[in-house]
């Protein structure tokens, strides 16, 4: 069937991705934080992680259940443009320290 193939794909790439992101994003609190706070950075970010990881396909099925897909793309296309913003903004208030001076 022409679904189980493009449920296979998108498995496929969305865990490459993540694969590929993981240790970047790792990178980004690593750099922000102290060694007197770097537990506190790493919970924070694993808590935030597994509760999007949770939360997130359920509210995702939710909303496109009771207003469609429509909606549901247009809501996700908002949170990524309001994420991307937020990032943007955020590097503009701390100057990135690379890992190696760590």
């Amino acid at each position: 069937p022409p679904y189980f193939t493009g449920a296979l794909l998108m498995m496929l790439i969305m865990t490459t991705g993540e694969i590929i992101a993981i240790p970047f994003m790792n990178a980004w609190w690593m750099s922000r934080s102290t060694a007197d706070n770097r537990g506190s950075y790493a919970a924070l970010y694993n808590m935030s992680w597994s509760l999007a990881q949770s939360v997130g396909p359920w509210l995702g099925a939710l909303l496109a259940s009771s207003l469609g897909f429509r909606s549901l793309w247009a809501v996700a296309a908002l949170v990524m443009a309001l994420a991307a913003i937020g990032f943007f903004w955020l590097g503009k208030f701390k100057k990135q320290t690379p890992i190696a001076s760590l």
